[in-house]
């Protein structure tokens, strides 16, 4: 992707970008509604966001060949490079799904140069740009500056994408076959992103029922399980009320077990389709708002700096050694999590264990855990690379044998890389929930309550009804304190989320990952470049030392205050290079390629590679460690180039596979195994599992399944006159997961016999909930990955296209003006299953021995989607040809189209999720050159 290309459609973000190229999912038109439980949290708290190469994940991302964290933008990038499916060889370890790598913008040599830029839209968003050039010893010396600074807005209000990011390079070229290059890049993003997700239901059926009160005075008896109306409020915590509350709310209250919930549309629903259902409709409750309001924040902080040093020898050896170094750092809050983006209704008529009148009686609420924490990842990279023309054919004067004997470039590289993550081997995750934090947590004040958890502090915020006359219609979220600093309630109740000065509230694995590299290419010519061959070979040693961070603080006498209920901070310990044996892993990868040339205008060719991924710290059940993601693929097809090269067209079909990868079926299943298994190591110790561990870190396990893409690609580039280019690219992907958690159905056919003698047993801090309960609630998920293999990728698209076309005026009445515009076309989608009823193939006492799971064979489509977007320019010379100036207008979604997008549906075709699209906007940028 060009500078010019990029400029054209608007992009400023690589995901902005992503959307016009083949065979990528950005986060706006694909988001998974079921992964991480519904919580569509990637990309809003964490920077790496949902997308998709290829239908199988996210690519791995780059700068000049390093792998980056920080999100990638157009303002210091000359542009991006696309590789699809694995790539070892050249671009390093990774994803099976491909690469993406962004070429820094370099300090040029001849001359001086300076850019502005100032871009606007119709959501109040602004970004600017200046880019300065600065020759300081002519062909020999040079530095590039380049400044962003902006405050971006979109449709779901409320929200701001501030940016300001610094960005230095150098070049010298001391001697004329040697030059060196230097980088650094300092970043702050202090963002509150909007998710792309309607909040769920939980008022219709309270509403449709004639709003009716639940007598909560004290001693009152809980709603019934089969109740489709009310359900007992068992969350634990104390919960910070506020909002669009009632005058005299009580700020901090206890809700757990004295108050009720509204239940949604699911409690009416039969197994499997009795799951969460986004709100449908916009006059009970807007949907086109950012719930969360400022309770969900990121602010990144980044730094990265290196360096390369080039040189060439006798015109035939070019050598290379460079270094890079990355530090990112994510605080993030959500304090209403995603999964927990539900609109209930307050229908308690007392204030919580009294008879007290509640005075916010009949209000909508969001409510949700009080999460936040730190994302951390650093990297240091060294590499040192050579390459060596070897000519062959200009050996001997017999024209077979030169053809032969041909033309060679021999490539080698060293390198190592240094990771510094925890369970992920490039980043760590650490919680550090809200927290009450009044005296010490220790013994005094309140004291740390494992049964109900009363330093933890969750969030309801109250909202308007649209249709209450005069309210104030603030539908989100707005805490009125910063949420990722410390702060004093008007109660005097101290809250601390990321600046607890105890600790944090979860535990966090620091580790060093290495990885000690060696790779040998040879790209051969033969019969003058109508055959070249590419052979590559790589050797990857890895080696993992990690530590986990320890709990604060020693058991007290009582049972209720057994720990303070917090961890050391994850900078407080360092895995050093203790390296642990069990992660020593040495792996090797290969690409093959051929590339024949019949004809001037005709190429065929031929490729097949495979990737190694670093491992994790993860597990499964039984302890064993889960390997890095290897992938494998392999792509053949054609290139024509027609009509003088004004006409290129590239036919491929591929297949690419990417095993083990994390499954939808991850959280169902590791909380299936933690809430049972921690009841029968605390009451039965004797039944407890000899090998699986509930009460390690959740992370420690993961679930996996294996993914297979096939498909195919075509690309269409063609310039009909000197100033009409047009560019087309298609993808049919067919992407299907198998494998699903088998290690997991091993482990459950072993426990099971355990389980079914303790179905009554109420599970660890529930007065109500059972091992049963729990169970049966899970077994649908259980039965499907029985089932599930061949399973499509969720919302799964049939074709993909993108049309992108450009005019460009040389002479007449609108000579400088250009035109272009934007086709996309994105075929029908697999939204999910009818059902189909079959025996349970987990049989448990006192549950059905039929269960109703998803047939595979009768697959519920989405419909097709369209976007077309506009874009008109024009550009001059000003002040006597000093100032090159350009102005350009986009119109994204021209046609307005606001039809909602389904993302998931129930096994009648019902919608279960859906969003709705970008509305119409428009985008005004105006640059100047000189």
């Amino acid at each position: 992707m060009t500078p010019e290309f990029l400029a054209d459609v608007s992009a400023t973000t690589l995901d902005d970008a992503m959307r016009y190229s083949l065979n990528y999912e950005n986060p706006w038109e694909f988001t998974n509604a079921t992964a991480n439980n519904g919580d569509f949290h990637r990309g809003i708290i964490q920077d790496n966001a949902a997308t998709r190469t290829r239908s199988l994940s996210e690519s791995v991302y780059m700068h000049d060949f390093f792998v980056t964290y920080m999100p990638m933008d157009t303002y210091n990038t000359e542009r991006f490079t696309v590789a699809s499916g694995p790539n070892a060889i050249l671009f390093g370890l990774g994803s099976a799904a491909g690469a993406v790598d962004s070429t820094y913008k370099r300090a040029q040599l001849a001359k001086d140069a300076y850019e502005f830029s100032l871009r606007v839209d119709n959501e109040d968003s602004w970004r600017t740009i200046l880019d300065v050039n600065k020759v300081l010893w002519k062909d020999k010396l040079a530095v590039r500056f380049v400044g962003l600074g902006q405050n971006l807005h979109t449709f779901r209000k409320p929200n701001n994408n501030e940016a300001t990011r610094l960005f230095t390079a150098v070049t010298f070229q001391p001697f004329k076959n040697t030059r060196i290059r230097g980088w650094y890049e300092d970043a702050e993003l202090l963002r509150q992103l909007a998710r792309n997700a309607i909040i769920v239901d939980r008022a219709t059926p309270w509403i449709s029922a004639g709003r009716p009160a639940f007598n909560n005075a004290p001693g009152f008896t809980p709603p019934a399980a089969n109740n489709l109306i009310f359900a007992l409020n068992g969350n634990q915590g104390m919960t910070y009320l506020f909002g669009q509350t009632a005058p005299g709310t009580i700020p901090v209250q206890n809700l757990r077990n004295t108050t009720i919930l509204t239940r949604g549309v699911e409690a009416i629903r039969p197994s499997p389709d009795n799951v969460d259902v986004t709100l449908t409709d916009p006059s009970l409750f807007p949907i086109d708002v950012n719930y969360q309001g400022n309770a969900t924040n990121n602010d990144t902080f980044g730094h990265i700096a290196g360096a390369a040093i080039e040189q060439t020898f006798f015109d035939k050896l070019f050598v290379e050694a460079a270094f890079n170094k990355e530090v990112y750092q994510a605080n993030f809050s959500d304090l209403i999590r995603g999964v927990e983006t539900e609109l209930y209704v307050d229908a308690n008529q007392f204030l919580p264990g009294t008879t007290t009148p509640n005075p916010n009686y009949g209000r909508y609420f969001i409510e949700g855990s009080g999460r936040a924490g730190i994302w951390w990842g650093a990297r240091d990279d060294l590499r040192l690379s050579a390459s060596y023309e070897l000519d062959l054919s200009d050996r001997t004067p017999r024209k077979w044998l030169s053809g032969l004997l041909g033309r060679h470039r021999i490539s080698g590289l060293l390198s190592r890389e240094d990771l510094h993550g925890g369970t992920n081997p490039t980043q760590t995750l650490q919680g550090h929930d809200a927290y009450i934090i009044n005296d010490t947590p220790l013994t005094v004040g309140r004291p740390q309550d494992n049964t109900n958890r009363t330093r933890q502090l969750r969030f309801r915020a109250y909202l308007d009804d649209p249709k209450t006359t005069g309210a104030d219609g603030v539908y989100h979220a707005n805490l009125p304190f910063y949420a990722l600093g410390n702060t004093t309630l008007p109660d005097g109740t101290q809250i601390a989320t990321i600046g607890n000065p105890y600790g944090a509230t979860a535990s966090a694995t620091r580790s060093l990952t290495r990885i000690d590299s060696n790779v040998v290419a040879v790209q051969s010519y033969f019969w003058d470049g109508r055959i070249v061959t590419t052979f590559g070979f790589r050797k990857d040693k890895q080696r993992r030392a990690n530590v986990t961070t320890a709990r604060v603080g020693v058991p007290t006498p009582t049972p209720t205050t057994a720990y303070t209920g917090l961890f050391q901070h994850f900078w407080e310990v360092d895995p050093g290079e203790n390296w642990n044996p069990a992660d020593h892993v040495v792996d090797h990868s290969r690409s093959r390629g051929i590339v024949f040339h019949p004809k001037k205008w005709l190429s065929l060719f031929y490729s097949d590679a495979d990737t190694f991924g670093p491992s994790g710290n993860f597990h499964q059940p039984d302890n064993s460690v889960i390997p890095g993601t290897r992938g494998e693929g392999r792509d053949y097809g054609f290139t024509l180039s027609l009509f003088d090269d004004r006409l290129h067209f590239r036919a491929n079909k591929y297949r690419n596979t990417n095993a083990p990868n994390s499954s939808a079926f991850r959280d169902s299943v590791r909380d299936l195994f933690i809430n049972i298994e921690r009841v029968i190591h605390a009451r039965f110790p004797a039944d407890k599992d000899g090998i699986y561990d509930p009460n390690l870190p959740r992370d420690y396990y993961n679930v996996t399944s294996d993914q297979v893409a096939e498909g195919y690609e075509f690309e269409l580039t063609a310039n009909p006159t000197p100033q009409w280019r047009l560019t087309l690219n298609a993808s049919k992907p067919d992407s299907v997961e198998s494998g699903i958690g088998a290690h997991w159905l091993e482990a459950l056919d072993r426990r099971l016999p355990v389980w079914s003698k303790y179905g009554n047993e109420l599970l660890e801090g529930s007065t109500t909930r059972t091992v049963r309960d729990e169970f049966r609630d899970r077994l649908n998920s259980l039965n499907t990955m029985k089932e599930s293999d061949g399973t499509a990728t969720q919302q799964l698209r049939t074709w993909r296209m993108n049309l992108v076309t450009r005019y460009s005026f040389t002479e007449g009445l609108f000579k400088r003006f250009h035109v272009g515009g934007v086709y996309s076309w994105r075929g029908k989608s697999v939204l999910g299953y009818k059902n189909k009823t079959i025996a349970n193939q987990y049989p448990f006492p006192g549950i059905d021995a039929q269960i109703v799971v998803p047939d595979l064979a009768q697959p519920v489509y989405g419909r097709a989607t369209t976007t077309i977007d506009l874009f008109a320019g024009y550009g001059r010379r000003l002040f006597k040809d000093r100032v090159d100036w350009s102005v350009q207008l986009n119109i994204r979604n021209a046609l307005d189209d606001n039809d909602p997008v389904v993302q998931r549906v129930l096994s009648d075709g019902t919608t279960r999720f859906y969003t709705i699209p970008e509305p119409r906007a428009f985008i005004l940028t105006n640059t100047f050159k000189f």
